[in-house]
Formats: structure tokens, sequence, C-alpha cells
């Protein structure tokens, strides 16, 4: 077990700091098709 102190050290933290990027749409139809995948382009 993990201390209160020490959970950062978890191997199941992940740290989400960074740039994201957002894509809204009305429905899931609407969504990029393999927005996933490497060497997606986010230029609108």
């Amino acid at each position: 077990m993990i201390s209160s102190k020490d959970w950062k050290k978890s191997s199941n933290y992940k740290l989400l700091n960074g740039n994201w990027h957002f894509y809204y749409v009305d429905s899931v139809q609407g969504r990029p098709v393999d927005f996933y995948k490497e060497g997606f382009s986010l230029k609108g």
C-alpha cells in the first residue's frame, strides 16, 4: 500500500499537464476519423 505522501511515486500516477487540443462536435458521428493515430493533423 502507498502512503498518502507517496502517491506521485505510484505506477498508476500520470501527470496530465501540457497542451490539450479539443474538437467540439454535436454528435459522435462528427468526430474526426483516426484522431487517435500518430500523425493526425491538428490544423484547423
